[in-house]
């Protein structure tokens, strides 16, 4: 493990700061203009400019720096899987779940599930802790069979952290990712301004955790899923990167015994595939597809029993 340490106020401010912020201006935007889509996009690409401007001024591992065909490629992957993807299944699936939702409550008389008398933050927090619960079992999955990790692989193939590179992703794992996380709460009905908060708060950590700077978050880290525990989930040896599953909270990696916190100021000595994934933006969408993926996951999960 490296060891790599900054001092200063930001290093404390940065990660509860950014998000605090980004999640007051989405409900601020909600209330002041009643627009879903942009009280959730403009908070978070906000977020994402201001933590790369952070990260050439003040990068967490200056050796990190990627090169900007990689940020392009990735953000190509951002905006498909992140911004066009989620949007396709809000007025597809997501709808359909939600009408069959309400008709099913109206059919039998039944009052919405959620818990309406909760205080926003409070309900923020517990859509995040419904959601994430079954979306870390997907991400365990991806992580500890083969098939799945064909499918996920592509995301930690990623050897320097950058904001964009969470993005980096496949169709195939963000999709039953993003339906397990929301499909539950439309169901429940959960209002509209919690959902853009979780909606927020996902765009935002994202950027985070994926992101080349400095952050302490002390005991937040017990309960979300921040930047120091994550990177640890994206080293190259199966045996560190199979904890901290949680995307948004970790209180399900506590309850099954997958938190991991090796602490503060270290990092792993490398991070991203056994196997190097593909270059270009095709051939990693191919890539789930190939014997060499396959044969990526299948080293992957022997170097994780022998461990």
């Amino acid at each position: 493990m490296r060891r790599l340490t900054q001092s200063g106020p930001l290093a404390y401010l940065l990660y509860p700061g950014l998000l605090g912020l980004s999640l007051l201006g989405a409900w601020a935007l909600y209330r002041a203009t009643g627009r879903e889509a942009w009280s959730v996009s403009l908070p978070v690409v906000i977020a994402y400019l201001v933590v790369m401007a952070l990260e050439r001024v003040r990068p967490y591992d200056p050796t990190m720096k990627e090169s900007g065909k990689v940020v392009l490629r990735d953000m190509a992957h951002s905006l498909l899987w992140h911004g066009a993807m989620p949007a396709l299944f809000r007025a597809t699936f997501l709808g359909a779940a939600v009408i069959t939702g309400h008709m099913l409550r109206d059919a039998v008389s039944l009052p919405t599930l959620w818990p309406t008398f909760l205080p926003l933050p409070l309900g923020a927090l517990l859509a995040l802790f419904i959601g994430e619960f079954f979306a870390y079992m997907i991400h365990r999955f991806g992580h500890e069979t083969e098939l799945g990790w064909r499918i996920h692989s592509l995301h930690h193939s990623m050897e320097k952290l950058h904001a964009l590179a969470g993005g980096r992703n496949h169709p195939f794992n963000v999709a039953p990712s993003y339906l397990a996380q929301l499909t539950p709460l439309f169901v429940l009905g959960a209002p509209t301004e919690v959902l853009i908060l979780h909606a927020v708060f996902t765009g935002v950590n994202g950027a985070l955790q994926h992101c080349n700077l400095f952050m302490r978050t002390g005991v937040l880290g017990y309960v979300f899923a921040v930047p120091q525990l994550h990177f640890w989930h994206h080293s190259d040896i199966p045996e560190e990167s199979n904890h901290n599953y949680g995307s948004n909270v970790l209180i399900w990696d506590l309850l099954f015994g997958t938190w991991q916190n090796p602490g503060a100021d270290v990092m792993p000595d490398r991070m991203g595939l056994l196997q190097r994934a593909p270059d270009t933006f095709v051939d990693q969408l191919l890539w789930p597809f190939t014997q060499k993926a396959r044969a990526s996951a299948e080293q992957a999960l022997v170097t994780d029993k022998a461990a």
